[in-house]
């Protein structure tokens, strides 16, 4: 019962694809279920020591009775009544066979008996309730489909649509192609900074690939399509463009479509819808970060209230993710084109969705994902989602955020990915 337990809550939390993980749950329990069984038979063999009982000492055999014939029968009373032949005892004859009752220390050895079974399933089953949840991060964190890397699939991938792994369009902006695919969107159920918006964990088809922006938008890249910068700190042309409203983020990806290059290389740009970020931001992980469970590496990855507190940090100083993206966990908050829903999950379609129709009330926001530089490692997480008003107005009602701190990078198609 406890094993089986730990295998539903398995089946679950984790995809069928990542089978490692499974092994490695499977073969801790037993361990752990061998070494519960290894001291609940250590104790009872200390305890039946302890309660043992002294032995009593042997009694010398009985002597064997003298034959009837050497028996002279006393001569019977005149004034008694003569006993019966059939109701007279048999001298020297002993009753055998019958049982005994256990003496007091018999009593206290049974008393506290546990039967072998029912120790295997309770630890079994402890094993299962509580143990199992903390044991989770030890797991490894592995690609969501039985290729080599997520890097070697990034490869496979442009050969086989003989497109660039990288490239750079007319205005010097990188993008990295992400490959099609499938993951687990949203957040463990063992995950304790996770909020209900971010469940249940679902998966999520990404049925083509896509380009997705190497960095962040700079204020560079957005004066030269929008011919202004609305970034509250400035001084540096990498450092990424924030203060930017919802609906001017789609204007930069319209104007930078149209632009001639661009049209002539068949090239379209949008904002990445919600699951394709997630997707990307993980690179094929299940864990809290695209890097472990364990936020200790983050200063490597992110920047955020420990690294940056006075304003956003140029692009492209901190290590990539599995796909060479950058500062996908912290720098500036990032917009997607979803209309925020914090029940979507539960309805979401499971093949490229594309978030609700339209607003729902009262919030009547769009999603941004990534953490601001002045964050806390609770809100970089890879699944951890927020809102904002799509206006210049206003500020992100989850957390009080106000627009200077979101920015956005941006989603490349061609019609060779489409196909």
């Amino acid at each position: 019962m406890g094993i089986g337990f730990l295998l539903f809550q398995i089946a679950m939390d984790l995809p069928t694809e990542e089978t490692t993980n499974m092994l490695v749950g499977l073969v801790t329990l037993a361990v752990l279920v061998a070494i519960g069984f290894a001291v609940y038979r250590a104790l009872d063999t200390a305890r039946q020591h302890i309660t043992k009982p002294t032995p009593a000492p042997r009694k010398p055999p009985p002597e064997a009775p003298t034959p009837k014939a050497a028996i002279e029968p006393p001569p019977a009373p005149v004034s008694a009544p003569s006993a019966s032949p059939d109701n007279a005892p048999a001298p020297n004859m002993t009753v055998q066979n019958q049982p005994s009752r256990p003496n007091a220390d018999d009593r206290a050895s049974n008393k506290f008996s546990i039967p072998p079974k029912l120790a295997i399933f309770a630890v079994g089953t402890l094993f299962g309730l509580f143990l199992f949840p903390l044991l989770q991060p030890l797991s490894p964190s592995l690609p969501m489909f039985n290729r080599t890397s997520p890097r070697q699939d990034q490869k496979d991938t442009a050969e086989r649509l003989s497109v660039p792994v990288e490239l750079e369009n007319s205005i010097g902006m990188r993008f990295a192609v992400i490959p099609a695919g499938e993951f687990i969107m949203g957040a463990s159920r063992w995950d304790n900074q996770a909020i209900d918006h971010e469940r249940p964990a679902h998966r999520v088809r990404i049925s083509k690939p896509f380009y997705m922006g190497v960095y962040e938008v700079t204020q560079e890249e957005y004066q030269k399509v929008m011919g202004d910068n609305p970034s509250e700190f400035q001084g540096n042309p990498r450092l990424p463009v924030h203060g930017v409203s919802w609906h001017e983020a789609v204007r930069f990806c319209e104007r930078l479509t149209a632009l001639p290059s661009e049209r002539s290389a068949g090239r379209r740009y949008r904002l990445p819808t919600e699951a394709e970020w997630e997707y990307a931001c993980r690179a094929g992980t299940r864990t809290a970060f695209h890097f472990g469970n364990s936020p200790d590496a983050l200063d490597d990855y992110a920047w955020y209230n420990r690294t940056r507190e006075l304003g956003p940090s140029p692009i492209g100083r901190k290590k990539p993710n599995r796909w060479g993206l950058y500062d996908m966990h912290g720098n500036v908050a990032e917009w997607c084109s979803d209309w925020y829903c914090p029940k979507y999950y539960a309805i979401s379609l499971t093949t490229d969705p594309k978030g609700p129709e339209g607003p729902e009330r009262p919030f009547r926001t769009r999603v941004h994902r990534g953490g601001i530089y002045r964050f806390g490692c609770g809100l970089l997480r890879s699944s951890a989602r927020r809102c904002h008003s799509p206006n210049r107005t206003g500020s992100d009602l989850l957390d009080g955020i106000e627009l200077p701190g979101i920015g956005f990078r941006v989603v490349m198609t061609t019609a060779t990915l489409s196909q």
